[in-house]
């Protein structure tokens, strides 16, 4: 083995290890499975006589090829707004306005797909997707600027323009984008060309969206670009501190602007991807509060583009146990129950450490040496 292959091998050694010693991350893992717990023993006074709460969770879930399609399909888009609402933690922002920057991006997308529909379908989804991430960066904009040159709170300005998206949304699917055919079905555009629709494959019986995969590769190169860019670690240290970043001699204004516009073209594309995939129209339901339990899902994650694929795929499958629970007499709060239990025991286990519960005793100081009487 060459040195430069025993240095990375010992890296990523040293990595792991530092990973698995961490108190914090098992902390973490702790509450999330108390948080599980607690949900299970809610669920069983809930349900109707006769019902298996297990066999219904698995049977929706894992159990069968059409549990899991649904499963992984619900994934894409928590992780995708997992990924936006961590990008600006990162930075030390809270982007509260991932639903209407989705919304905007799939707005974006659909319009290319009705003003270029005869487009090849390889060319028109590239473009769709383009048009997506412009979309919602543009819409992240305003929100941006406010803050790094009018010290306006992101969190308000992102949170209000939620409410101007889907006031846009409706215009448009009531107006230019309406459609006779689903006036009666739901409120929603008439149907984008079929050469935009994503495909999928087949896995084990499993239909794997292609949109999945772009998910994926996102939340991957995420974490190539936090791990081994200046831009990443600019966002570091203005996270942590942002006197911290303008000691160091980062432009906080200009870190702050990009952070927010890369979150709100993540969030653009999780918008085209779900519509693209299985909506294949322009409506509001293209978001189910997705952009908040996205913010759970960072929160869980504590910002890390690994946790937020496990967080995003942990409730996403909340979410489908709870579209299954609806049979057995569970009322669609179920899962916000769950979300918050999860949120409440995650959000103790981070404050245990800081109030200084958890820590260890420190060893007093050593006695002072005394001078021999002379």
């Amino acid at each position: 083995m060459s040195s430069a292959a025993l240095r990375g091998h010992l890296a990523i050694r040293a990595r792991i290890a530092s990973v698995i010693g961490d108190p914090q991350l098992w902390l973490r893992i702790a509450a999330i499975v108390i948080g599980l717990l607690l949900g299970l023993v809610y669920l069983s006074t809930r349900l109707s006589p006769g019902t298996d709460l297990f066999q219904t969770i698995w049977t929706s879930t894992l159990g069968t090829g059409l549990g899991i399609q649904q499963w992984i399909s619900l994934a894409t888009p928590l992780i995708l707004a997992g990924c936006a609402v961590a990008v600006a933690l990162r930075a030390g922002l809270w982007n509260i306005g991932v639903d209407g920057q989705l919304l905007v991006g799939a707005w974006a997308a659909t319009g290319v797909a009705f003003a270029l529909p005869n487009l090849p379908g390889v060319l028109l989804v590239l473009l769709m997707l383009l048009a997506s991430l412009a979309g919602g960066a543009a819409w992240a904009l305003v929100p941006a600027l406010s803050r790094a040159y009018l010290g306006v709170s992101e969190v308000v300005t992102t949170l209000m323009l939620n409410f101007v998206a889907y006031s846009w949304t409706t215009y448009w699917i009531t107006g230019p984008w309406k459609t006779v055919e689903y006036a009666n079905v739901a409120l929603q555009s008439k149907p984008i060309p079929e050469s935009a629709f994503l495909p999928s494959f087949t896995v084990g019986g499993v239909a794997i969206g292609v949109s999945f995969l772009i998910a994926l590769a996102v939340l991957a190169a995420l974490w190539l670009v936090f791990r081994h860019t200046h831009f990443g670690f600019r966002s570091h240290v203005i996270g942590a501190s942002e006197e911290a970043g303008r000691y160091a001699g980062f432009d906080t204004r200009r870190a702050g602007v990009a952070a927010l516009l890369l979150s709100g073209a993540i969030a653009g594309l999780a918008g085209s991807l779900v519509e693209m995939s299985t909506a294949h129209s322009f409506a509001p339901s293209l978001t189910d509060s997705t952009g908040y339990v996205g913010i759970v899902v960072a929160i869980l994650a504590a910002g890390s583009m690994g946790g937020v694929m496990v967080a995003g795929l942990l409730l996403a499958l909340l979410q489908a146990v709870g579209s299954a629970l609806r049979i057995a007499g569970v009322t669609n709060g179920v899962v916000l129950l769950l979300v918050g239990l999860l949120l409440i025991c995650v959000s103790l286990a981070a404050a245990l450490p800081r109030d200084g519960i958890l820590r260890r005793k420190r060893r007093p100081p050593p006695e002072p040496i005394r001078e021999a009487s002379q």
